[in-house]
């Protein structure tokens, strides 16, 4: 079974991050080498850190911290507000970076177990590590994997003590977690999780849409929905946002600014601008795109925290600069264009991302 946990690859940056009066902010002295977390009015809060490769840049409550110390090499563990270091050497990685704090929850591995569990904000183990893997929450739920092994994507058994670069879980059973650590539902390990809403979660009510949402039975019986995320994208899509767009009504769907890719520049245009200059092109693309229902591929997609850097976007990403695709998916319809031989002549790029108001156009990239 593969576990697309690429979804949660931590990205660490200086921007797009969300800010707050009670959160504490990284501050980096070229000087000395030497970093603290500072509140909002430069108060250093914590004490120096010798920090080998950055850390987040907010702190909320708990943050991972690998720190290098002379003639040992490093240590790593999970630092709290109150100066205490807890889960000592288990830190949860992935692709060489450490968790980040989501929904006051953070992922820690036991090197003895190799299991994975979940630490509150005290640093309170609330989930034993007794997974192989899992994700972080969203909603107040987590999926998990257990009973499953590494296998290296070039085939053979991952060994640990000559590891292979690439690799992923195979086999085992997935289940859905609260917050409470009580399991849901089991699924088989081919359940591909990242295709569901965790937002969206129906306890006791029967299906409407079967092709809009996944039904599946609990423990004790009990019956949960939840829904497809794509497909809920593609009749927006289809149904609201075409339609509107054709209809002179674009601009309702727009996002605070549409970043326009000219090929040559990347320009963050505000909605008046973007229906001026580009509006009425865009309606007539769409209208036959709708006409035709084919034509384009809808591709998951990230907001890239180095593009997508001004204040409008900084809720979308995690205190260490992590995009939160989960709570705001984002997607790319991608339009091609071929000649009557077949041969591909140019592609368009349409960037979409669910705010708190729905979807959103953010980005678009045509001739």
């Amino acid at each position: 079974m593969r576990i697309y946990l690429c979804f949660l690859f931590i990205v660490i940056c200086s921007r797009g991050f969300s800010q707050s009066q009670d959160d504490w902010y990284l501050f980096e002295d070229t000087a000395t080498q030497q970093s603290y977390y500072r509140d909002a009015r430069n108060v250093v809060k914590t004490r120096p850190l010798q920090l080998m490769a950055g850390g987040p840049r907010v702190f909320t409550a708990i943050v991972p911290v690998v720190e290098s110390i002379a003639d040992t090499g490093y240590k790593a563990f999970y630092l709290l507000r109150d100066g205490r270091e807890v889960a000592r050497d288990s830190l949860y990685f992935w692709d060489n970076m450490p968790d980040c704090e989501r929904e006051s929850k953070i992922r820690f591995r036991d090197p003895l177990k190799d299991k994975v569990g979940m630490l509150d904000d005290n640093g309170t183990v609330i989930i034993p590590a007794v997974y192989n893997d899992m994700t972080s929450f969203d909603n107040g739920l987590a999926w998990a994997i257990k009973g499953a092994e590494r296998e290296c994507w070039e085939g053979g058994k991952y060994d640990a003590a000559h590891p292979c670069e690439h690799w992923t879980w195979k086999g085992g059973t997935q289940v859905l977690l609260n917050d409470k650590n009580e399991v849901l539902a089991e699924f088989p390990s081919d359940m591909e999780f990242w295709k569901l809403d965790p937002y969206s979660l129906k306890a006791g009510e029967p299906p409407v849409d079967t092709s809009l949402w996944l039904s599946f039975e609990g423990k004790g019986g009990k019956l949960y929905l939840l829904r497809r995320r794509e497909k809920d994208f593609e009749r927006w899509l289809q149904g609201t946002f075409m339609p509107a767009a054709i209809d002179g009504r674009l601009k309702e769907y727009l996002a605070t600014d549409v970043l326009w890719e000219n090929g040559e520049d990347r320009l963050p245009m505000a909605p008046d601008t973007f229906m001026t200059k580009l509006g009425p092109v865009l309606a007539k693309k769409l209208s036959v795109l709708r006409r035709d229902r084919a034509g384009y591929d809808i591709i998951p997609d990230d907001l890239n925290p180095y593009i997508y850097d001004r204040p409008a976007y900084k809720k979308y990403f995690d205190n260490c600069g992590s995009f939160l695709r989960m709570k705001y998916p984002a997607y790319t319809v991608l339009v091609s264009h071929y000649t009557a031989e077949g041969k591909l002549l140019y592609q368009e790029h349409f960037g979409f991302l669910r705010t708190a108001q729905g979807y959103r156009l953010v980005y678009v990239s045509m001739v």
